[in-house]
């Protein structure tokens, strides 16, 4: 921790008081010592860090470091910047939080692990006294190894992830894409921290970012066709890889092999997902054949397609806005494919739904593909 009370209860910083003096801790009030090595810049310490729940102890030298240098940074380009800042309301505390006029942000700057758990209690924290909040993750969330979880848990509410690299800069991530079998696809752009604090108002007050922030392709992996999605479930199912409870659950309904499913199971890349694009997409339609003349209640089916079973969830209090919306494009594609129509509120397989008789079938009928 880089901030504490002194003895007539003023907060001071680590790096601004002498040694010799009694410190307490902000949150917890416990008595602190203030460490000043030759390695780490100066920071405080509880005695006993189980009686504290709001401040970490062990932060390493680039989080301390990296807190720093975006707050030397926001000071000079007329952000009040206050660093650790302790919201005593909701029993947290901020890495960084910074003003400028009536605009604030919090910001999270992560390193190591953390959990799911620990995520949603402090997002829920900061939604609940109303505060706009971004996660800054460290470089030991490395870009080019992001996995689709810590994509989907670190998200912010419009779909993108921050990140501060070894050479000070802020990369932003968005527009994710996951295709079956192949690595996670984003759009990516790189800023100094100077464009960072200029564009960051921008972003949560003007609803987006000005035209200097240039994104291009990360890592694209989306490109491959329905085909060949295909063959790559045909050979993970020959070689075990697919889920058998699954399979099992798929002939029972069906009396056949996911592979003679429509086309349409093969065309997915939704990011967040559970479970495969595939997988998903076939579960909506095996539910439309069980309703079969009597359709389904539109509600009910987003309801089901944005279930926990299927989504990521617990990064946020309210409904998963996010889940919806996916719901609500793949909903409108099956529309486009003339796989459903629908009447009212109603959502009906339309008459010309079929599956293949067999793999061999399918792909001998490449004309829906």
């Amino acid at each position: 921790m880089l901030i504490a009370h002194n003895v007539n209860l003023e907060l001071v910083r680590a790096d601004r008081c002498g040694s010799g003096k009694q410190f307490y801790c902000p949150a917890c009030k416990n008595k602190v010592i203030l460490k000043q090595g030759s390695i780490k810049r100066p920071h405080f310490a509880h005695l006993n860090v189980s009686d504290c729940e709001t401040f970490s102890e062990n932060e390493s030298l680039l989080h301390l470091e990296s807190k720093y240098l975006l707050e030397k940074t926001g000071r000079e380009l007329g952000w009040n910047c206050t660093l650790e800042k302790v919201f005593s309301n909701i029993s947290q505390r901020a890495d960084l939080f910074i003003q400028f006029g009536d605009q604030s942000l919090a910001i999270e700057f992560q390193q190591s692990p953390i959990s799911d758990e620990e995520i949603f209690k402090r997002n829920s924290g900061y939604e609940r006294i109303g505060l706009p909040f971004i996660w800054l993750l460290g470089p030991n969330y490395p870009i080019n190894k992001l996995k689709e979880h810590t994509a989907a848990k670190f998200s912010d509410r419009s779909g993108h992830i921050f990140c501060f690299d070894a050479k000070d800069n802020i990369r932003i991530l968005k527009d994710f894409k996951k295709r079956d079998f192949l690595s996670l696809s984003f759009q990516i752009a790189k800023l100094d921290i100077k464009l960072f604090f200029a564009e960051i108002s921008n972003y949560f007050y003007n609803g987006g970012f000005s035209n200097k922030v240039r994104f291009k392709a990360g890592n694209a992996c989306i490109g491959e066709n329905s085909f060949t999605h295909l063959r790559r479930l045909q050979t993970s199912i020959i070689k075990g890889r697919a889920d058998k409870n699954k399979l099992t659950d798929i002939y029972c309904k069906t009396g056949k092999s996911p592979v003679c499913a429509p086309w349409f199971i093969h065309r997915g890349h939704q990011f967040g997902l559970l479970c495969d694009n595939w997988q998903w997409r076939l579960d909506c339609l095996l539910l439309l054949e069980e309703r079969g003349a009597d359709g389904l209640d539109k509600n009910k089916f987003i309801d089901f397609l944005t279930s926990k079973k299927y989504f990521y969830s617990g990064r946020y209090n309210h409904a998963n806005a996010f889940a919806v919306k996916a719901a609500a494009q793949l909903l409108f594609e099956m529309k486009m494919s003339k796989l459903v129509f629908q009447k009212g509120d109603l959502i009906f397989l339309r008459d010309e739904y079929r599956w293949f008789k067999s793999y061999q079938e399918k792909i001998s009928d490449r004309s829906l593909c």
